[in-house]
Formats: C-alpha cells, structure tokens, sequence
C-alpha cells in the first residue's frame, strides 16, 4: 500500500496553486440589508372605542413576523399599540433610521383612525391626538414620509394604511405624497383603505390576514400589496381600496408574505419560483397554448416528452403553466401533478441540478427523503457511482411503486455549457430508459435548431411542437396590458417577427413596458436585440436610479451571468464594485428594478436573492449596449473572476464552483480556472471524472486541445477516469494526450515524462504489469539523461518502477531497487524528508512481500517512530505506516493485536483524513479480513458489505478497489456458508471484469478459479 500515486508530482508540474497572486485592495461595501416592519395599532381617546385596532395590529405583526420573515423595526419587538403622538412619530422616524443604516426594505402599517383636511393633508392620529390634528399632535403622513424618504435611503417602503376617512381626501393625500418625492428613483407601494363609514371594523386588515393565512391561487410566489386589491373589494363593499406603486410592473421584492396557495408548486420557495412568476404575471393563454399543453397531459405513457420550439414561443411558459396549473381555467389536473422541475442556465452544472431535483423530491414525494437519507448515511448502493445517481436515480429507483407516475420538467437544457449539457442529457435518457425507473416521466424543453431533439438520447422523446405565437396574439397581450395597438402597430410587430426567429413572447414583454410612440418605432425599425436595447434606454432616462456608467455595469455583469436567477445578489454587487462602482445592494436592487422584464429575479428582496437576465437572446443585446456605455464584456468576466476569487460566503461558493470556470476562460485567465477546478475535488473518484469532463469541453473551444492548462485539464480528466475504473480510456486519454504533449514540448520536456508515468501506471493497472516496468525502465533512463540522477522527479519515477517491479511478481527485485533508492534519497534529501519516510516505508513493505517479514517488521517500527517525530502521529503517511505495520503482524499470527491496532486506526482516521478518505476504506477493508481469519466470519462479511457500498460511492463500480471488495465480499461469504451468495457474487464480478479488462487479465483468471471452487462447492459441499 503506497502512499503516492503515479501522477504524484503532477501538482507540482502543472497546476499553480496561488490564490493571493495578482489580487487587487477592492473595497467591498457592507452587505446587511434586511427587511423591518413597524406595525401600528392605535385608539384616539377623543374619537371613541372603536375595539379592533390594537388587536389587528398585534395579529398583523405576528403574521409578517412568522410568515413573512419581516424583523421588528422597534427595539422592544412587537406592535407600537397607542403611542402618543411624540412616541408614534419618534418610532416612524427611528424605523427609517435603522432601515437606512441596515439598508433595508420598511413596512410601515397603521390601523386605528385616520383624518383628512384641506390641501391633501391626512393625519394618523395618536393615542392622544385630538380631533383636529394638526402637524405636531399627530403624525402629518405626507410630510413625515417624504422629509424621512429625503433624508434615508431605504431598499423599499410599502405603507398599509387602514384608516376611517373619505375616499376623496385620503386618496388627494396620496396623489401629493407621489408628487412630493422622486418616485423614478423610489420604490414605494402604498395600499390604503378609504371609505364614508368611520365604524368599518378593519375590514381592511382582516381581509388581509385571512389573505395571509389562505393565499390567492391566482397570484405568485409572494403576496404583493397590489395582489390585496380584489379580495379587498370583495369582501370590504362599503370601502374602496386604492394601491400606488411606484415602479415599472413593481417590484417583485417589496413582497408581504409567501402566497400559502403556492405551498403545493414544485419551486415554492426555490429561486426559480421568481423565474415563473415572471413567465406568468399577465399571461394570455393562447388557443395553441391550451392545445399543446393538452398534448404533454394526455400522453402520460411516454416516458419522454419534448416540448420543441424557437427561441419566445412559450415553452418555458408552458413548463411553468404544468407547475401551476390553477392559473387555467378548470385545469383538469393539479400542481401535484410535477413533483419537481428544474430551469437550466449557463451557470447550472450536474451537480446544481441533481440537488435542484432531490430537494424538491425530499419535499414532495413521499417516501423519497428517508429513502434518500438512508442513501446518504449508508452510502450508496451498487448502482451508485455519480452525484446524480446518488442524489435523484438511486432513491427514485427505490421507491415503491406509485399509484401515479413520478412526472419532472427540465427545461432549457441548451442553455448550459456543452460538457454540462451532455451529462444531463445522459442523466436524462437514464431517467427516461432505465428499467428500474419506469414510473418515472420526464418533460423536456427543448430549443429548436440546436440538434439537442436530434440526439439517440432523445430519440424515443414523443415530440410536442409549439409555434411562436402570432401578430394577432401579441397584440392582445400586449393590450392585456394597456398598451393600446392599430393596424399599423400590427403590421410593425409582423415586420418585427419576420426578421428574428427569436422573440414571440419576448416582444410581448418588451414592448409593455416601453412608451406608446417608442415601441411602436423600435416594433417598426428592429428585431429582438433593438428591443431590449430601447428598453435597457428606457431605464436610463431621466429618472435613472443611478449613473450610467453604473447601471451599464450591472447590465455587464448579469448579461455575463445568464438568464434565469442564477447569480446570488451579492456577488453581483461585489463585481459591480470590482468595476469600480460603489453600489450597494439597495442601489443594485434599485437599477434592477429599473430594467423590469430584463432580468429575472429569485427570492426577491430576501438575502438569498438571485439574479440573471430574464432570457437567453437578450444576453447578446445587452452586452452591446453595456459595452456601448463603456464595460466591455471581457471586463465583465474579469470582474466576476476577480469577484469569486476572494468570495467566501456559502452561496458564493458555490457560484464559482457551478460557474466560475466559464467566467475565468472568457477573461483569460485560464490557470484560474483550472485552480478552481483542482481545489474543487474532492474524494470522490466519479464526482471528479464527471466535473472535469463537463468543463473540458469549453478548455478546448476557448484555448485550444493543446494549450498548457488545457494540457492540465485533459491530464486530470485522464486521471480520474483511471480512478473510476474506466482504465481503458484512461490509457487512451493518456495516449492522445502524450503525442501532444510530445509535439509540443519536445520528448525531453518534465511534462512529457509525467505524462509517460501515468500511462504506464494506468498500463500496468489494467493487467499488464510487464509492460509498466518496461515503460518506467525507459523513462528512468531519459529523466537520468535529462534531470540527472539525482532530481527527484528521477528518484520519484524510481519509486514507481521499483513498486511495479513488485507488482510484475519479482517482490525480491522491488526490494534490491527500494535499497538503492533509499541509499540515494538518503544522501539527495536527508534522512527526514517526506519521500525518504515513504522510501522506507515502501522498502519494509516489499520485504513483507518477499518473506522478511521480521525485517519488514523491524523496518516498519523503525520508520513508524520517525514519522511520529518528523510529521506527527496525525500525518498520512504515520497513519499509513501503521496500517502496514498492523498487516505485517497479522501475517506472523498476531492476529488479535492487529485487530485492535485496526480498531484503533479506525476511531483516529474518519477524524483526520475523512471517513471517505481511500486509507480510511483499506482499513476498513483489513479490519474485516483480520476478524475474518480470527474466526469471526459474519464480521468479515458485515464488515465487507459496508465497506462495498462505501468504495461504490467513493470510487464507482468499475474501480479495481471496488472489484477487489466485491472479490473479498464473495469470498467471505462463501467460508461463512453461504456458498449461492459466493457463486452469485464471482459469477457477476466475472462479468464485469470481462467488460472491463478482457478474458486474459490476472484479476479475470483468479475470478474464474474462484468461481469454479465455489461452483463445485455448491455441486459437492465436501469438494475441495
């Protein structure tokens, strides 16, 4: 058991591993942010008992507490219930203070008496105010509001008034409010409740809460204060409710509560669930819609279905419209009817959307989370070998048959990177052809023209088209939304869709939110790209919430990021800042508001805000116009690059690792991303294999197949592919990768003799040990030729030809090499050094090997003692050295000490290197061998079984390590007495090692001997 692998300098050769190298000082601004809600309940004493106020305060604050997530803006938590007039206009005030401060959204609401005066004045009145208030015996809203809206700047303000007055006056009062202050550059929802009756009984706010408590099925994600308005006159008959808001279409993160009615969706609570409310606030349902729609839900027996379209014909819309089935009329179906989906981006990779589909899973299936959770603790199972297999395949596979199938939407699988895209293509057709999964049913939306329908994957897919969405239905969507339109505008958007294959609903939305005479013209003059361009100058008009420059760079960097809410709020603003612009989070908040239907948001208004643009095909005109304002999209990347560099939040993190590399190549930073890349692995040999191979794929476009960090990434992918078993590919990775490498470099170069290691170890470990040694003899003579004796990549490639010499079968020869090597490495590196430690190591290893196991024994003691006191007890190679140790006793008969010093290994090694860690499983592996020969052979079976579905998960099924335990497992059970359970397990190892290896291999042979010893066992118990 060696501690070094064969690519054991390739770290030091290739990759550059210097986060601090290059950093600029970027001064980031502080984050915080937030949400604060004032809630009043308050009685005037001169106007009477009106006996509801202070409880629907208390009731209302409790609600957007609990549910809404809303903090108290008072020190003491809890509604103000009757202040008196100083103490209700220090708390309004104090409440914008610290929303300022904290940069955070303010909900301020009132419930008790209200009065009216001449000039559009409206007072609150106080516990203690009088019956004709005047500005300081009572709380002046229209004065107090703007003087603290001068003076703070907020990330929002909603204001719920629920007060007795006429509708007239209270309504004049709010009109002079939006004109006492600079509403563009606001956001501000103002609802408030009017009516002739002062002895309404707050209907206003018990309608509210009963909205609170039951949702509107009509509505998204989050209760709006608009969403308020038609349950309010409703149920409120002699009151007329009024609402202002004060942005283009609202802003979606000055938000009450979650809708409850939402609770059933598949992306409740998920960013996406933003992503489809934006796909259908005002949503027209179109007769082609409605029809294709009915196509997906009638054919519920294809295990495949494709909903096939350009670029705006809806198909996004229709996935989410399965999702939220209660915005159609006498939908025949329910959102039960999705138990999960998923919207892919540019920035979602294998792994994003595996833990996308298995939360949602966990959440709505039944059965799924134990299931997934016992998966998790036990680590996997035969089938087990990727991320997406452990985390959505394994655990639907196990599942009892539903009574139902299981039905899941991936949409916009073009939209990811092409190495991303192949494996969740691949993961796809596993959902939709595996056996074990036939109550499973997948809905795919795919864009036409892209080649991705025509894969074999999807050639089975029942193909559902959807045509882009005519003249004549734009205009009524667009008139849905009080945009007027004519013949001639007619004809303007018919011209507008002859020109582009992208756009259909995508005008739709453009064109809602530009002005009358301005869309008309870009309809007239333009395609898509002219629209979303009008519009991103719609938002930098006069009433721009911040400089150009500035809003130009947030564009930059969403554009960059990609559609659907991909980016996590802050890391926008860190980038923005890396540009040079010192926005905060409200001031980002702010722009993004301005730029309405451009862009998507996910959690809005929370701190777990996500964003991106709202489609794909406004990427590209959105970088124009951002590199038209002065930020070119390579500025873009670098500032994302330099941004996650230095990122250390949690959702950050994970930014980068799902994105980052795309972000480093596009600026050019290549060794950047392969850092990444090499400091993202982790101790799963198949997690590694896939995560390398979704990249690689962009290396080469952006690079080039023989550029040097391509070079590194191809050298890991082939590396990881050796360690997952796929040895074949793994030497012919290596191969391709040599004779370019050679080509390049020249044959004498260290990279060259790096790579030549590898494929001779990957050689040798695919059954040919002769020709490791001889590939290794002549590599030893170049790096003598080249480096000279003494260099330690020499004595390292002499480690590895030693080592293979021992495993070609001449144990005595491994020995006499280790001898001369440690002589060398003695005199070249000192006594102390870490590789003279493993020289010494391996040297007592081999004469185990060849019979000395008194002077193995000997040597390892020796060597065990140093390495406590050069490295430590804790070190690896101590902890390695102590295994051997154990083994070698063991083999002389101690058997039950060598059990206890395994034991012991056992409760130190899943401390310090990990439970996953492959010296943490080889103990495991030797603990269940030692109990076995001691006698306790269900031990070594137990012991095995848990160890099998460990390597399963960790390495893959086709690692030699998990062969080996599947090897061991079989025997075992066979001495225990369960011979069919022997017979069973070397008949299926057979085949799989025919697949992999061939019929001539060593590991094949002695599969085969076992499997006809315990055969004839099976035929005669007595055979020997």
């Amino acid at each position: 058991m060696r501690l070094e692998v064969a690519a054991l300098f390739m770290f030091r050769a290739l990759i550059r591993l210097d986060p601090e190298l290059g950093r600029a000082r970027i001064r980031y601004l502080p984050s915080m942010g937030g949400r604060l809600a004032l809630v009043v309940g308050s009685e005037c004493k001169v106007l009477g008992e009106l006996g509801f106020p202070l409880q629907l305060a208390t009731d209302l604050h409790s609600r957007l507490t609990t549910l809404g997530g809303w903090d108290s803006a008072r020190l003491d938590d809890g509604p103000l219930l009757n202040p008196t007039t100083r103490e209700l206009v220090a708390e309004v005030k104090a409440a914008f203070a610290l929303a300022a401060r904290r940069q955070a959204a303010l909900l301020l609401s009132f419930v008790g008496h209200g009065v009216a005066t001449g000039g559009g004045n409206f007072f609150l009145l106080a516990h203690d105010s009088p019956q004709q208030p005047e500005s300081d015996t009572a709380l002046h809203v229209i004065q107090v509001i703007s003087e603290q809206l001068d003076r703070h700047a907020l990330d929002g303000l909603i204001v719920l008034i629920d007060a007795c007055e006429t509708q007239e006056s209270l309504s004049g009062a709010a009109r002079h409010l939006t004109d006492r202050i600079e509403l563009a550059a606001r956001r501000i929802e103002l609802l408030i409740a009017t009516g002739s009756d002062a002895a309404y009984g707050g209907c206003f706010t018990r309608t509210t809460l009963a909205v609170f408590d039951q949702g509107l099925p009509l509505r998204g994600e989050n209760l709006m204060p608009v969403d308020l308005l038609d349950p309010l006159e409703v149920e409120c008959a002699r009151q007329v409710p009024g609402h202002l808001g004060i942005a283009h279409g609202g802003d979606p993160g000055l938000w009450l509560v979650p809708n409850a009615a939402r609770r059933n969706d598949a992306v409740w609570g998920r960013p996406t669930a933003g992503f489809v409310d934006q796909l259908t606030n005002g949503l027209l349902i179109t007769e082609t819609l409605r029809r294709r729609l009915a196509e997906v839900l009638n054919d519920n027996s294809s295990r495949l279905r494709g909903v096939v379209g350009p670029a705006g014909s809806g198909k996004s819309t229709l996935m989410s419209l399965l999702i939220r089935p209660n915005l159609l009329a006498r939908a025949r179906f329910t959102s039960e009817y999705i138990a999960a989906a998923a919207f892919v981006s540019a920035a979602s990779s294998i792994e994003s959307l595996a833990r996308e589909l298995s939360d949602q899973l966990c959440r709505r299936v039944d059965g799924f989370a134990p299931i997934a959770t016992a998966i998790a603790d036990a680590g996997g199972d035969n089938s087990a070998a990727d991320l997406f297999d452990r985390l959505v395949l394994t655990p639907l596979a196990r599942l009892e048959s539903a009574w139902e199938p299981i039905n899941l939407v991936v949409d916009g699988i073009d939209q990811a990177e092409p190495g991303v895209r192949q494996l969740i293509v691949s993961a796809i057709a596993d959902l939709a052809d595996r056996s074990d999964l036939t109550h499973v049913r997948v809905i795919v939306g795919i864009r036409s023209g892209t080649g991705i329908d025509d894969l074999p994957a999807f050639a089975g897919m029942h193909r559902i088209e959807l045509p882009p969405p005519t003249v004549g239905e734009l205009a009524r969507a667009v008139a849905n939304r009080g945009l007027a339109s004519d013949s001639a505008w007619e004809q303007s958007v018919l011209q507008l869709l002859r020109q582009t294959e992208a756009g259909g609903w995508l005008h739709a939305r453009l064109l809602t939110e530009i002005t009358d005479d301005r869309a008309c013209k870009a309809a007239a003059d333009g395609d898509l790209g002219a629209l979303v361009k009008e519009r991103i100058r719609c938002a930098l008009g006069t009433a721009a919430p911040a400089p150009h420059d500035s809003m130009a760079a947030v564009l930059a960097i969403l554009a960059v990021a990609g559609s659907g809410p991909v980016m996590p709020l802050e890391l926008v603003r860190d980038a923005v800042v890396v540009l040079g612009h010192q926005l905060s989070i409200r001031e980002v908040r702010d722009v993004v508001v301005a730029l309405g239907a451009l862009i998507s948001r996910g959690n809005p208004g929370t701190r777990q805000e996500m964003l991106g643009m709202t489609h794909q095909d406004f990427v590209s005109p959105t970088q124009d116009e951002a590199d038209r304002i002065g930020v070119p999209v390579v500025e873009a990347h670098r500032a994302i690059s330099t941004a996650i560099s230095r990122a250390d939040g949690d959702r950050a993190v994970e930014y980068a690792r799902a994105a980052g590399v795309r972000h480093h190549l596009a600026c050019g930073d290549s060794a950047a991303a392969v850092q990444l890349l090499a400091t993202s692995e982790t101790v799963r040999a198949a997690d590694n294999r896939d995560m390398w191979a979704a990249w690689l794929p962009l290396f080469v476009e952006t690079l080039g197949s023989v550029h040097p960090d391509c070079r590194t990434a191809r050298f890991h992918l082939a590396h990881w592919l050796g360690e997952t078993g796929e040895l074949n590919a793994a030497v012919t990775s290596f191969g391709h990768l040599l004779d370019d490498s050679v080509r390049v470099n020249g044959p004498d170069d260290v990279e060259v003799f790096l790579i030549r290691g590898s494929l001779a170890h990957w050689r040798g470990s695919s059954g040919d040990p002769g020709e490791a040694v001889r590939e290794f003899e002549r590599l030893l003579e170049d790096c003598v030729r080249v480096l000279g004796p003494d260099h330690p990549d020499t004595l390292d490639v002499r480690d590895d030809l030693a080592d293979w010499r021992g495993e070609s079968g001449d144990a005595v020869a491994a020995v006499a090499e280790y001898e001369e090597l440690l002589v060398d490495s003695l005199r070249v590196l000192g006594p102390d050094d870490l590789d003279t430690l493993a020289t010494r190591r391996n040297l007592s290893y081999w004469r185990g090997a060849s019979g000395d196991r008194a002077g193995a024994i000997q040597g390892l003691e020796l060597a065990l003692a140093d390495c406590v006191r050069v490295l430590g007890p804790d070190a690896t190679l101590t902890l390695n050295t102590r295994q051997n140790l154990a083994n070698l006793r063991a083999h002389e008969g101690h058997l039950e000490e060598a059990v206890r010093e395994f034991e012991s290994l056992l409760s130190d090694l899943p401390r310090l290197i990990g439970p996953d860690h492959l010296d943490t499983l080889a103990a495991r592996g030797n603990l269940a061998a030692w109990r076995g020969a001691g006698g306790d052979l269900a031990g070594a079976v137990a012991g095995y079984k848990e160890l099998l579905a460990d390597r399963l998960r960790v390495q893959g099924p086709d690692h030699p390590d998990t062969l080996r335990a599947r090897h061991n497992l079989a025997s075992w059970c066979g001495l225990s007495g369960d011979v069919a359970a022997a017979v069973t397990g070397f008949s299926d190892l057979l085949a799989d090692r025919l697949r992999l290896v061939g019929p001539d291999h060593p590991d094949v042979l002695a599969t085969e001997e076992q499997l006809a010893h315990w055969k004839a066992k099976q035929t005669s118990p007595s055979a020997d």
